[in-house]
């Protein structure tokens, strides 16, 4: 599908390419639509209903739709002045052969080994915490634990590893190794957010996840939210 020049710079690099690859405009796509804040919000509604969209998400506190639309209503409703921007949904993979080359082409700063993450609480945005004795003795630093699936807060538990590790970088004070594999800020306390079922995600469970962290930073004190996601840039051609 061809996108006109003038419609290009409402569209993420990664949008470009994959609408520019379809076969077929007919085509249903899942996009995120970000919308001008100064444009009344029923005038996008009416011209989803138009073109026969389906809102199946909405994030208000970023002015963020999600919506399945045809490929060629996009490139029409891309024309209307309350369409910010546009990005496609994605899918996340937790892949640490894509992670460590991205992190063994960069250098790490020294680090401040005076910090300990004392009175911090970080957010694990990922496939879930489980309750390692490194995280959860002499004290439970677990203090919250959110699932998007279930949509509700659950008992800590990871069926993927991948949070746990993270967490462990991040947290771990080293009990079980006298100390030897300590995280960075050993100290501090951890909201572990479960946006992960299996080995993949998308991008509108991630911001579900992170949309939690927000509601609910001043219940856990949460500072800080660790997204250790990546996505693999393949454009099918259907």
């Amino acid at each position: 599908m061809k996108i006109p020049d003038s419609s290009k710079d409402k569209l993420s690099p990664h949008a470009i390419k994959q609408l520019n690859d379809l076969r077929s405009e007919d085509q249903i796509v899942t996009v995120l639509i970000k919308k001008e804040k100064v444009i009344g919000i029923s005038a996008l509604d009416s011209e989803f209903e138009e073109a026969g969209a389906k809102v199946i998400d909405r994030f208000e506190k970023i002015d963020t739709d999600v919506v399945q639309i045809q490929a060629s209503k996009l490139k029409e409703l891309l024309k209307n002045p309350a369409v910010k921007s546009v990005a496609m949904e994605k899918t996340y993979h937790q892949l640490l052969d894509v992670a460590t080359k991205v992190i063994s082409g960069t250098s790490s700063p020294q680090l401040n080994t005076n910090l300990s993450g004392e009175g911090v609480t970080i957010a694990i945005v990922d496939s879930g915490i489980y309750p390692h004795p490194d995280l959860t003795t002499p004290e439970n630093r677990i203090v919250g634990f959110y699932d998007v699936f279930a949509g509700k807060e659950v008992a800590p538990f990871d069926d993927g590893g991948h949070g746990t590790h993270c967490a462990g970088c991040v947290a771990s004070n080293g009990r079980s190794s006298d100390k030897r594999y300590s995280g960075l800020a050993y100290n501090s306390k951890l909201v572990g957010v479960r946006v992960f079922e299996g080995r993949t995600t998308s991008t509108t469970t991630i911001i579900k996840g992170v949309d939690w962290c927000i509601e609910n930073k001043d219940k856990y004190g949460i500072k800080i939210m660790s997204l250790s996601l990546g996505e693999k840039q393949i454009c099918p051609r259907i």
